[in-house]
Protein backbone atom coordinates (compact mmCIF):
# COMPACT_ATOMS: atom_id res chain seq x y z
CA UNK A 1 0.00 0.00 0.00
CA UNK A 2 1.65 3.30 -1.45
CA UNK A 3 1.43 6.54 1.01
CA UNK A 4 1.56 9.65 -0.10
CA UNK A 5 2.05 12.64 2.17
CA UNK A 6 1.85 16.56 1.22
CA UNK A 7 2.28 19.35 3.15
CA UNK A 8 1.58 23.15 2.81
CA UNK A 9 1.28 26.53 4.74
CA UNK A 10 -2.03 28.28 4.87
CA UNK A 11 -3.42 31.44 6.05
CA UNK A 12 -5.72 30.38 9.17
CA UNK A 13 -5.38 29.77 12.46
CA UNK A 14 -5.15 25.66 13.28
CA UNK A 15 -8.29 25.97 14.57
CA UNK A 16 -9.74 27.33 11.35
CA UNK A 17 -7.82 24.64 9.33
CA UNK A 18 -9.03 21.75 11.99
CA UNK A 19 -12.94 23.00 11.88
CA UNK A 20 -12.82 22.69 7.94
CA UNK A 21 -11.76 19.35 7.99
CA UNK A 22 -13.45 17.75 10.76
CA UNK A 23 -16.67 19.53 9.16
CA UNK A 24 -17.07 16.24 6.95
CA UNK A 25 -20.73 16.44 6.03
CA UNK A 26 -19.90 19.65 4.28
CA UNK A 27 -17.36 17.90 2.12
CA UNK A 28 -19.89 16.93 -0.83
CA UNK A 29 -20.03 21.10 -1.55
CA UNK A 30 -16.58 20.91 -2.51
CA UNK A 31 -15.26 17.61 -3.12
CA UNK A 32 -16.55 16.68 -6.70
CA UNK A 33 -15.60 12.62 -6.26
CA UNK A 34 -17.91 12.69 -2.75
CA UNK A 35 -21.51 12.33 -3.43
CA UNK A 36 -22.39 12.63 -0.01
CA UNK A 37 -21.26 12.48 3.62
CA UNK A 38 -23.26 11.49 6.78
CA UNK A 39 -21.80 10.98 10.41
CA UNK A 40 -23.57 8.31 11.98
CA UNK A 41 -22.44 8.55 15.44
CA UNK A 42 -19.99 10.77 17.58
CA UNK A 43 -18.46 9.45 21.02
CA UNK A 44 -16.67 12.10 22.58
CA UNK A 45 -13.42 12.55 20.62
CA UNK A 46 -14.60 10.02 17.85
CA UNK A 47 -16.95 9.84 14.84
CA UNK A 48 -18.14 7.55 12.43
CA UNK A 49 -18.93 8.81 9.04
CA UNK A 50 -20.67 7.06 6.03
CA UNK A 51 -19.27 8.75 2.50
CA UNK A 52 -20.65 7.78 -0.81
CA UNK A 53 -18.10 8.20 -3.16
CA UNK A 54 -18.08 8.40 -7.23
CA UNK A 55 -14.76 8.83 -8.69
CA UNK A 56 -14.75 8.83 -12.52
CA UNK A 57 -17.21 6.20 -12.21
CA UNK A 58 -15.26 4.32 -9.22
CA UNK A 59 -17.94 3.97 -6.74
CA UNK A 60 -19.05 2.95 -3.44
CA UNK A 61 -19.74 3.56 0.62
CA UNK A 62 -16.92 4.12 2.52
CA UNK A 63 -17.71 3.46 6.05
CA UNK A 64 -14.65 4.96 8.65
CA UNK A 65 -13.93 6.04 11.89
CA UNK A 66 -12.35 9.40 12.90
CA UNK A 67 -10.38 10.58 15.46
CA UNK A 68 -10.54 13.92 16.62
CA UNK A 69 -7.51 16.18 18.80
CA UNK A 70 -7.99 19.57 18.65
CA UNK A 71 -6.56 21.43 16.83
CA UNK A 72 -3.86 19.43 16.24
CA UNK A 73 -4.62 16.53 14.20
CA UNK A 74 -7.33 14.18 12.73
CA UNK A 75 -6.74 10.72 11.79
CA UNK A 76 -9.20 8.56 9.90
CA UNK A 77 -9.53 4.98 9.16
CA UNK A 78 -11.77 3.35 6.87
CA UNK A 79 -12.87 1.04 4.52
CA UNK A 80 -15.81 -0.45 2.02
CA UNK A 81 -16.98 0.80 -1.44
CA UNK A 82 -13.56 0.26 -3.84
CA UNK A 83 -11.14 0.11 -0.43
CA UNK A 84 -9.53 -2.83 0.76
CA UNK A 85 -8.55 -0.18 3.58
CA UNK A 86 -7.91 3.26 3.82
CA UNK A 87 -6.02 5.88 5.78
CA UNK A 88 -5.83 9.69 5.99
CA UNK A 89 -3.22 11.81 8.51
CA UNK A 90 -4.02 15.40 8.80
CA UNK A 91 -1.61 17.55 11.22
CA UNK A 92 -1.75 21.06 11.83
CA UNK A 93 0.79 22.66 13.35
CA UNK A 94 1.59 26.43 14.38
CA UNK A 95 3.09 28.63 11.17
CA UNK A 96 5.05 31.93 11.68
CA UNK A 97 2.30 34.97 11.51
CA UNK A 98 -0.55 32.97 12.57
CA UNK A 99 -0.69 30.88 9.84
CA UNK A 100 -0.97 26.67 9.50
CA UNK A 101 1.35 23.89 8.50
CA UNK A 102 -1.14 21.36 7.28
CA UNK A 103 0.19 17.93 6.83
CA UNK A 104 -2.14 15.09 4.56
CA UNK A 105 -0.84 11.16 4.78
CA UNK A 106 -2.89 9.12 2.46
CA UNK A 107 -2.64 5.59 2.21
CA UNK A 108 -5.48 3.35 0.74
CA UNK A 109 -5.49 -0.07 -0.59
CA UNK A 110 -8.23 -0.96 -3.69
CA UNK A 111 -10.12 -4.15 -3.91
CA UNK A 112 -8.97 -4.21 -7.69
CA UNK A 113 -5.29 -5.22 -8.22
CA UNK A 114 -5.32 -3.47 -11.93
CA UNK A 115 -7.21 -0.15 -10.31
CA UNK A 116 -4.55 -0.27 -7.53
CA UNK A 117 -2.29 -0.41 -10.09
CA UNK A 118 -3.21 2.61 -11.86
CA UNK A 119 -3.95 5.12 -8.96
CA UNK A 120 -0.38 4.36 -7.12
CA UNK A 121 0.68 6.14 -10.07
CA UNK A 122 -1.78 8.52 -9.63
CA UNK A 123 -1.98 8.72 -6.18
CA UNK A 124 0.11 12.54 -5.54
CA UNK A 125 -1.84 13.86 -8.10
CA UNK A 126 -5.60 12.60 -5.97
CA UNK A 127 -3.71 13.72 -2.50
CA UNK A 128 -2.69 17.50 -4.46
CA UNK A 129 -6.10 17.73 -5.95
CA UNK A 130 -8.01 17.10 -2.30
CA UNK A 131 -5.49 19.82 -0.69
CA UNK A 132 -6.50 21.93 -3.20
CA UNK A 133 -10.16 21.70 -2.42
CA UNK A 134 -9.71 21.97 0.75
CA UNK A 135 -7.47 25.57 0.39
CA UNK A 136 -10.41 26.93 -1.54
CA UNK A 137 -13.07 25.86 0.32
CA UNK A 138 -10.93 27.72 3.52
CA UNK A 139 -10.73 30.09 0.93
CA UNK A 140 -14.31 30.62 0.68
CA UNK A 141 -15.18 30.15 3.79
CA UNK A 142 -12.69 32.93 5.62
CA UNK A 143 -12.21 34.74 3.32
CA UNK A 144 -8.84 36.62 4.34
CA UNK A 145 -7.98 39.53 2.95
CA UNK A 146 -4.46 39.87 1.41
CA UNK A 147 -4.49 36.39 0.71
CA UNK A 148 -3.48 35.86 -2.92
CA UNK A 149 -5.81 33.97 -5.54
CA UNK A 150 -3.77 30.83 -5.47
CA UNK A 151 -3.57 30.51 -1.81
Amino acid sequence: MAIHIDRETLPYSPEQVFGLVADVERYPEFLPWLTSARIDRRDGSRMWVEMLIDFHGLRGRLASEASLEPPERIDILGKGGPFRCFAQHWRFSSAEGGHTTVELAVEFELWSHILQAATDVLQGEIVRAMVAAFKGRARDIYRTEGVPAGV
